[in-house]
């Protein structure tokens, strides 16, 4: 199973920060990174859409959840 971290911004430093440190670290909890993405927000469904357009930058961390948990979705404004 996969968990998903998004994180948005206005500031493209700070989500290219955030990025080069789960690129540093594949370990996230007590699993893995599976993907990584990092950039404008031009559609996709993770992201709601009144976030679209708004002048937000996103980072999105996919990780492996351990099969005795939940899988998780969080949006975190950085």
């Amino acid at each position: 199973m996969t968990s998903y971290k998004i994180y948005l911004s206005k500031s493209p430093d700070v989500i290219s920060a955030i990025a080069r440190g789960f690129e540093l670290n594949k370990n996230y909890g007590d699993g893995k990174v599976v993907s990584l993405s990092h950039g404008g927000i031009i559609g996709g469904t993770l992201i709601p859409e009144m976030y679209h357009n708004c002048g937000y930058v996103h980072c999105k961390v996919e990780y492996e959840t351990p099969a005795s948990k939940s899988p998780k979705y969080e949006i975190i404004f950085a």
